[in-house]
């Protein structure tokens, strides 16, 4: 998967929203900040575990701008409810509510 912006922050989601493990949140030169998913193109387990890193693929889960400037910072609060993403020259911008809990998306 490519992007035309830059990549410039990266945090895994924790496992108690991404229960299998496989999703990342990767924060962008144009201010998007992007949650990414590995899994198995074939439709077999989730990605997490395997030894082979050519079975997994990426997909895109979520989009959302919270910026105008580079994303240069991402943390997500210790239950995985909130993301907050930051810029330079600035602590934190805002608090995401993230909501894409695995279990919400089956439903």
């Amino acid at each position: 998967m490519k992007f035309k912006q830059g990549g410039t922050a990266l945090a895994w989601v924790p496992r108690l929203i991404s229960y299998g493990g496989a999703q990342i949140t990767a924060g962008f030169e144009d201010g998007v900040v992007r949650i990414l998913e590995l899994y198995d193109p074939k439709g077999l387990t989730v990605f997490v575990g395997r030894k082979k890193v050519s079975d997994a693929d990426i997909r895109l889960k979520q989009v959302f701008k919270p910026h105008t400037a580079a994303v240069t910072a991402l943390a997500y609060d210790r239950d995985g409810e909130v993301l907050a993403t930051g810029k330079h020259k600035k602590t934190f911008d805002r608090f995401v509510k993230h909501s894409h809990r695995e279990n919400e998306a089956n439903t």
